[in-house]
């Protein structure tokens, strides 16, 4: 059975840019715009990761985020963002990783598989107190996306 994902990103290009790139990768992808649509689509228990782009201006998405991460059963969170300084609002919120822009295939595709991987007690573990899976992935000088 293929693992689900649901990506959630503001832009068009880069969700089906994702899609592409997952569903290459032997992944079912859902889809959302925004927060609304996230949660409309998000049940725990049919999605196995969750991809969330974190776009200026929505300072909401950091509790969007946490509610999701928060779940159970727990959910995997990567979250991805432009945005300088986000490690520490990261951390708070119990996301499995952080990955910057620009995103670069290799480094999205072996994060998703070290979180997929991840036994559940870590997700667990991952409600009541600091992450235990967490990582900060950083681009290099050289991306391969956007994409």
């Amino acid at each position: 059975m293929k693992k689900r994902i649901l990506i959630v990103d503001p832009d068009m290009t880069i969700r089906e840019s994702l899609r592409k790139v997952l569903e290459e990768a032997g992944y079912e992808v859902l889809l959302a715009k925004d927060e609304r649509q996230a949660m409309e689509r998000f049940d725990p228990s049919q999605v196995d990761l969750v991809f969330w782009d974190l776009a200026p201006p929505k300072q909401t998405s950091w509790e969007m985020v946490k509610h999701v991460a928060s779940r159970q059963p727990p959910v995997p969170v990567i979250v991805v963002t432009g945005l300088p300084n986000q490690y520490p609002a990261h951390a708070l919120a119990s996301v499995g990783a952080l990955l910057e822009k620009p995103l670069e295939v290799p480094a999205l595709l072996n994060t998703v598989e070290a979180l997929l991987a991840a036994p559940k007690v870590t997700g667990e573990r991952r409600l009541h107190g600091p992450p235990v899976s967490s990582c900060r992935v950083p681009p290099t000088e050289q991306p391969i996306v956007p994409l």
